[in-house]
């Protein structure tokens, strides 16, 4: 990894030693763990309406530590968690699809890149964040959708897996608020009770 690298904690493995153990959380994290329907419609609307140039300008170091991150993560499923900080006065407002965005999402990076082990009691990471400042909600990308493909991924790429999985999230939010939080917060919630663990444990 070279000293200009975007990732840190590049190859970390992390493992859950007792499934049934309790995990215990900081109340930054366990905020992030907590689905948000206004939230959600915020951001989603916000995508949707957000020019290329704008969008380039607020996910392109996401994409740029995607790539980096894509080629060393093992081959299979892989996950990419982006974060995103929020202009929090607009959050919950009425929103109109036709008119101009509203910068909504002020910034966005990538905040974990992780294969998960096959019984799922684990993850090598590519890019394991060591801070979550300025992060007020978290977007999904999956690697093993045909609209991301790694390094090669582009701009386009992203946003159309971005839109995707956000309007998959806030129709689920909205009509079956437990399977949003089974199939949405369970991804989440691995690499950010890993980062509590690696990160937590330093600071």
């Amino acid at each position: 990894m070279s000293e200009d690298s975007l990732l840190s904690n590049t190859g970390v493995t992390v493992t859950e030693d007792d499934p049934t153990a309790e995990a215990t959380v900081s109340p930054q994290v366990a905020a992030l763990l907590t689905p948000n329907q206004d939230r959600a419609d915020a951001i989603g609307a916000d995508l949707l309406r957000m020019d290329d140039e704008r969008f380039e300008i607020v996910f392109g170091p996401a994409l740029a530590a995607l790539h980096e991150a894509a080629g060393e993560l093992p081959d299979g499923p892989a996950v990419y968690v982006v974060g995103v900080e929020l202009d929090m006065r607009k959050v919950g407002t009425e929103t109109n699809l036709h008119e101009e965005a509203s910068e909504i999402i002020h910034n966005a990076r990538l905040l974990f890149a992780y294969a998960p082990n096959e019984a799922g009691t684990g993850a090598t990471f590519a890019h394991l964040t060591e801070e979550l400042d300025g992060v007020d909600d978290l977007l999904l990308v999956l690697g093993e959708s045909d609209r991301i493909s790694g390094a090669e991924t582009t701009l386009a790429d992203l946003r159309r897996e971005l839109a995707a999985r956000q309007a998959e999230r806030i129709q689920l939010l909205a009509e079956n608020p437990e399977q949003a939080t089974a199939q949405f917060q369970s991804v989440f919630a691995a690499p950010l009770f890993a980062y509590e663990q690696v990160v937590g444990a330093s600071e």
